[in-house]
């Protein structure tokens, strides 16, 4: 069957074709939290790695629904964010982006995922197949502050630790790994601050 070319936040629920970031959102919403609202280009709504001229107008349609902007884009491959494979930083985000610029954000993140690092990150997990992502536009956020959150201590392992780094702002610089986060570790069974401190 094939997708449609732009799917809503409460259609991007096959990780097939909206892949596996979008897929988690969608499941995030059904659950009743708070998500900022999203919707998700498919690969059908691309031709020669450009958005079709109906692509174009369906994405047009569709932002009311989601805000004015500014937006994030963000990938949503098949195997993003899934359960053996986080694909962390191997595609491309665009923060901040005007509702003028969008359909040139779209394409340049579906793109990154011809990058030679992906087909590295791919080939060393033995990940077969292509690896052109699906796209979220999203309403962009203004946080007080953003981060990360891992549910095993990414130094040692274990997983009855949960360690949330953060900084100011949005956490982009952070996960790019241009400045150190504000870092807490929590019990995992009761949320107990364990290490560090929560400001």
């Amino acid at each position: 069957m094939t997708a449609p070319a732009i799917l809503s936040m409460g259609e991007a629920t096959d990780r097939r074709h909206s892949g596996g970031k979008a897929a988690a959102l969608a499941a995030l919403v059904r659950g009743g939290f708070d998500v900022p609202p999203f919707l998700v280009v498919t690969g059908t709504a691309f031709a020669n790695g450009t958005l079709t001229t109906e692509a174009t107008q369906a994405i047009e349609a569709a932002l009311p629904g989601i805000g004015s902007g500014p937006f994030a884009v963000r990938s949503s491959a098949r195997d993003e964010d899934g359960a053996d494979h986080s694909h962390a930083g191997q595609l491309l985000t665009r923060l901040n982006v005007a509702n003028g610029e969008l359909a040139d954000a779209v394409c340049a993140v579906r793109q990154s995922g011809d990058r030679t690092g992906v087909d590295a990150y791919r080939a060393a997990r033995g990940i077969t197949g292509g690896q052109a992502p699906s796209v979220i536009v999203q309403r962009q956020l203004s946080p007080r502050a953003a981060g990360v959150a891992f549910s095993a201590d990414p130094v040692t392992g274990r997983r009855d630790r949960i360690v949330v780094s953060a900084v100011p702002g949005l956490a982009d610089r952070l996960v790019g790994g241009e400045v150190q986060g504000h870092t807490a570790t929590l019990d995992a069974a009761t949320g107990t601050l364990v290490e560090g401190s929560v400001e």
